[in-house]
């Protein structure tokens, strides 16, 4: 089953397509600004590369957000696109969940971050054991402030492109709060097709798909 991930929720784009033998090919790139514009161009060198076709893909799953509203509503619109093409599976995952998977096996609680607008961010805080991750809350706009009546535990890890500015300001609060990403943009496509299957991925509808965090409007994607 030859599958294709999508990341266009950060500044910069992830896609990760995998053949059917197993083999696998990732594309990320890091910009300033919001990702996705290049996704089209990504997507054939990556197919090019495996010497496949797009007819060639059965699924894709794309991040579905909290994250850049340009980048997801790019990415979004070229799922959109690509299935009234091929008409393959689709699915997505939110943000915050897929950091926390990332990041899973090295600690039994991940706090994953998005920067928000005005000051806030948005959160979710896991907590894994052998029976999966589960969500103590997911995708809530906080202060940072606020951040301190909802952690249940004092030492767990930071993931998302601000960790460091979390972390420090946990640490000095009193939490034992480690970053894991530096900051950096950390692409989630490649983990999408473990996830497939998990029970936090749900299946989109290509004429309604909507980031996470903002309401339908008539007008979809």
């Amino acid at each position: 089953m030859s599958f294709m991930g999508i990341d266009t929720s950060s500044k910069g784009i992830a896609l990760s397509v995998k053949n059917p033998c197993g083999s696998e090919i990732l594309i990320s790139r890091h910009s300033k600004r919001a990702g996705g514009e290049d996704v089209v161009l990504i997507m054939e060198k990556a197919l090019k590369s495996l010497n496949m076709k797009a007819q060639n893909i059965h699924r894709a799953a794309i991040v579905t957000g909290p994250g850049s509203f340009t980048g997801l509503r790019v990415g979004m619109a070229f799922l959109k696109a690509f299935y009234l093409g091929t008409k393959i599976e689709i699915k997505g995952i939110n943000t915050l969940y897929a950091l926390a998977w990332k990041h899973r096996k090295i600690s039994e609680y991940i706090l994953s971050v998005r920067e928000a607008r005005a000051g806030e961010f948005y959160c979710g805080f896991f907590k894994n054991s052998k029976t999966g991750l589960a969500p103590i809350f997911l995708t809530e706009s906080l202060k940072i402030d606020s951040l301190k009546e909802k952690i249940v535990t004092k030492e767990f890890v930071v993931a998302g492109d601000i960790d460091n500015k979390i972390s420090s300001f946990l640490n000095e609060s009193g939490y034992i709060a480690s970053p894991v990403g530096e900051g950096q943009f950390e692409e989630l496509a490649s983990s999408l097709f473990e996830l497939w299957d998990n029970p936090y991925t749900k299946i989109l509808e290509a004429s309604s798909m909507v980031p996470d965090y903002i309401n339908p409007s008539p007008a979809g994607v």
